[in-house]
C-alpha cells in the first residue's frame, strides 16, 4: 500500500469519528429520555382528563 493511501485510510477512519461541522457535541447534562422528550405524552393525559372530567360533571349533574 502506498503512503497516500494509507494517509486517505486513517483520515477517513478519523472523520468517521468525529461530528458535523456546526453540530455541538452530546450534552451530559441533558440525557436522552428526559421530559422534553415526553411533553407529548403528557399533554395527551392532561387533555383526557380533562375530558372525563368535563363529562362525568355534565352527566352527573343532568
Amino acid at each position: 500500500m502506498t503512503g497516500l493511501g494509507l494517509l486517505a485510510i486513517s483520515a477517513s477512519r478519523a472523520l468517521a469519528q468525529t461530528t458535523a461541522p456546526g453540530t455541538p457535541p452530546g450534552d451530559a447534562a441533558t440525557p436522552a429520555g428526559g421530559v422534553t422528550d415526553w411533553w407529548w405524552v403528557i399533554l395527551l393525559v392532561i387533555v383526557a382528563a380533562a375530558a372525563i372530567w368535563y363529562f362525568m360533571r355534565r352527566r352527573t349533574s343532568l
